[in-house]
């Protein structure tokens, strides 16, 4: 009787802890498809680690037991991601100790592209920024780093035989006034050294190079690719939109653009190259007698001087694209309404609500779409009103971007099942203008990152942004601890 009574004891202590363990899972993105067990678990020992080719590459299945984890994988991706949600599930017990549940997670992504993109022309990150924000990236399953290398205001790519990029384009003087020079360029071994750092934890780096436009920096350090060289240009110290398109009629540019490209396929083995080829005035390119001739040699003989400059631009959007097919890569452009783009590239929709547009626009030029309107995928947007350091320049034009507005991003909106074939996938876009150290980024990027990541891994269906937001409490606590990151903000400013 008494051995009795001491079994009953331990199995109503036992159960009894067990009532306090959590009673879901705190997992972001939200995966797929998510089965609860009554039994709880205090391990998540791995147990099996098996290939399931079925599945499907980029798929995964965990099933949580009491005495452990087995993972299952359809390919190298499918076990990365799993082991990504493991890593989640452990922070989640080490917080909960008293146990979580016991399940089976069946999960892949919605989207094949989930980009966040990292501006160091505007303000050059370092190497290990760079290592430390890919981290974080991996850890919530984005898959791709579109990593902004030259602007107006910095150029960070070292190429062959063009010394005055690093000795002059990668300089300026002060920002916004500051008086505080500002430089940096990375060195090829760097940027082979964050290539491998990055596939490791599959992420790709898609360089962006801007075409033909955003080259103040790049101009001034070689102002005779202008049309009109100017030899007292300086790289540019604050924002805007800069007039300082190069010169297509000048062959020395594409002397340099293939220089830039050979450097490219060197250093990056993505098949992507994003070209830029927004904001660019062809004011210039109007009255350039080079630009003429360029445009004769072309075919292009419209009397309308601006339509004739925009059929320069896209075939100068071709030639770039050719150059590119030609080392194994694909050009990507953000989207503008300025005529058709070369087939078999990629544009990525920027202006707020104009996907549908983008998409309709490109339709029959074999040109697929990333998704990436401004008003919800701009994280330099303030995520409040007022919401910038003291010392900032008053950014009173731009939207407030709050989280609840990034989270109801629907790339899918508008379009056909047949048009949403052709969507790629999202790009959350870190504009560096006002983004002067990774802390900063760090503070603008996340939790709104997160709830990007959501809408681009996650089905429709499983979607909610109460069980989102419940789970931004366990993941504040694991950011600060991991990365020192704080998702704390401010009610009000």
């Amino acid at each position: 009787m008494f051995r009795f009574l001491r079994i009953l004891a331990c199995t109503l202590l036992s159960v009894a802890g067990m009532a306090q363990a959590a009673d879901k899972y705190s997992i972001i993105p939200e995966p797929g498809r998510t089965e609860l067990k009554p039994q709880a678990t205090r391990t998540l020992k791995l147990l099996s680690d098996k290939a399931e080719a079925s599945l499907g590459k980029d798929a995964y299945r965990l099933a949580v037991t009491p005495g452990g984890v087995h993972l299952a994988s359809g390919g190298r991706e499918g076990r990365l991601y799993g082991q990504a949600t493991l890593r989640q599930l452990q922070d989640q017990l080490a917080a909960q100790p008293e146990g979580i549940p016991c399940g089976v997670i069946e999960d892949k992504p919605r989207f094949g592209w989930r980009s966040m993109m990292m501006d160091t022309a505007r303000h050059f990150v370092p190497v290990e920024d760079v290592k430390k924000f890919i981290d974080v990236m991996s850890f919530y399953k984005f898959n791709k780093l579109h990593f902004h290398l030259t602007d107006d205001q910095g150029w960070r790519l070292p190429v062959p035989g063009y010394p005055k990029l690093e000795t002059v384009a990668s300089k300026r003087k002060e920002t916004f006034g500051n008086k505080t020079p500002h430089e940096g360029m990375y060195t090829k071994e760097q940027l082979k050294e964050l290539v491998k750092y990055a596939a490791a934890r599959n992420i790709e780096i898609i360089p962006e190079i801007d075409v033909p436009g955003h080259n103040q920096a790049l101009c001034t350090a070689y102002p005779e690719f202008l049309c009109f060289p100017n030899p007292k240009l300086e790289v540019r110290t604050n924002a805007g939109i800069s007039y300082t398109l190069v010169c297509p009629g000048n062959p020395d540019v594409w002397k340099f653009y293939n220089a830039v490209f050979n450097e490219l396929k060197d250093i990056f083995p993505s098949q992507y190259v994003h070209l830029g080829g927004d904001e660019a005035p062809e004011d210039n390119w109007m009255k350039c007698p080079k630009c003429a001739d360029f445009r004769e040699k072309a075919g292009i003989r419209d009397e309308n001087k601006k339509a004739a400059a925009q059929k320069e631009m896209v075939e100068f959007f071709t030639r770039c694209a050719k150059m590119l097919k030609s080392r194994g890569k694909t050009a990507v452009f953000w989207y503008e309404p300025m005529g058709k783009y070369p087939d078999g590239v990629i544009v990525t929709t920027w202006r707020g609500g104009h996907t549908p547009k983008t998409v309709a626009n490109t339709t029959g030029d074999k040109v697929d779409v990333i998704c990436a309107p401004n008003g919800k995928c701009y994280f330099d947007y303030p995520q409040l009103p007022g919401d910038w350091p003291s010392g900032q320049p008053d950014t009173g034009w731009m939207p407030v971007n709050k989280l609840e507005n990034v989270y109801s991003l629907e790339p899918g909106h508008g379009l056909s099942a047949k048009e949403m074939e052709r969507v790629r996938g999202v790009d959350c876009c870190l504009w560096a203008e006002r983004l002067p150290n990774i802390e900063r980024v760090f503070y603008q990027a996340y939790p709104r990152a997160l709830a990007l990541v959501e809408t681009a891994w996650s089905p429709k269906e499983v979607k909610n942004l109460d069980r989102f937001k419940d789970k931004l409490e366990f993941h504040k606590k694991f950011m600060q601890e991991k990365w020192g990151i704080s998702l704390e903000r401010p009610e009000k400013k």
